[in-house]
């Protein structure tokens, strides 16, 4: 695949910006899965260098835009989940920030855009401690719910996120209304999610925790 896209991009036209970009993106798509897949870091670069080329030529009013702008930013935490790089985590930020920008109206496609940014906003918190992030985070994933049917495959997963920064924002500033929350929104993954789901023992992990967290606080209180 990756070198059925090189040749494709080694034969676009520099004048046809708009196919020439949408085929870099596609190649450093598949450049990105091949590091999931086998973990050689010089993929990830790869895959983000390409990426950004596919956003640098690629117009601006390009209906596919906010697309590769997610795509390079996926590969942008991706990297930071495995070498803990900050300026990757905070590209991952701005790029996000800049497809969801673009993508506004839309909502098939605001709904991923979204639900990255409120991702790498969590992973930033977690790195920096900054509130500004978790608050973000929260208000993004809010949006992502907001967009999500009962039915979307992605909901159980969007759901834990959000307990997820619901319980960090608990620990944090200790308001007991944020984990009840992480509660209430760990437990609608949980009963959503099929009961052979290969991730369903995480899930219920996060929940306990939201529980364990809501006890310790209120016989630290009693």
């Amino acid at each position: 695949v990756v070198s059925l896209y090189r040749e494709a991009v080694a034969l676009a036209p520099d004048t046809e910006r708009a196919d020439k970009g949408l085929y870099l993106s596609n190649l450093g798509t598949a450049m990105f899965q091949r590091f999931e897949d086998c973990g050689k870091l010089e993929d990830i670069d790869m895959a983000i260098d390409t990426q950004q080329k596919a956003v640098d030529i690629i117009p601006d009013n390009h209906t596919q835009r906010a697309l590769c702008l997610v795509a390079l930013g996926t590969s942008h935490l991706s990297k930071f989940r495995h070498i803990g790089s900050l300026p990757d985590l905070d590209m991952a930020v701005a790029t996000s920030q800049q497809a969801v920008d673009l993508i506004s109206g839309n909502p098939g496609g605001e709904i991923q855009c979204l639900n990255n940014l409120g991702i790498a906003l969590y992973h930033r918190y977690g790195l920096l401690g900054t509130l500004a992030d978790i608050d973000q985070a929260i208000f993004i994933q809010q949006r992502v719910l907001d967009h999500v049917s009962d039915d979307h495959v992605e909901k159980p997963k969007i759901l834990d996120n959000f307990g997820n920064s619901y319980t960090q924002r608990f620990q944090r500033l200790g308001d007991v209304h944020d984990i009840e929350k992480a509660i209430t929104v760990h437990s609608q993954a949980v009963d959503i999610l099929p009961k052979g789901h290969v991730d369903r023992a995480k899930y219920v992990a996060n929940l306990a925790t939201s529980h364990f967290r809501r006890f310790e606080h209120l016989r630290e209180v009693a």
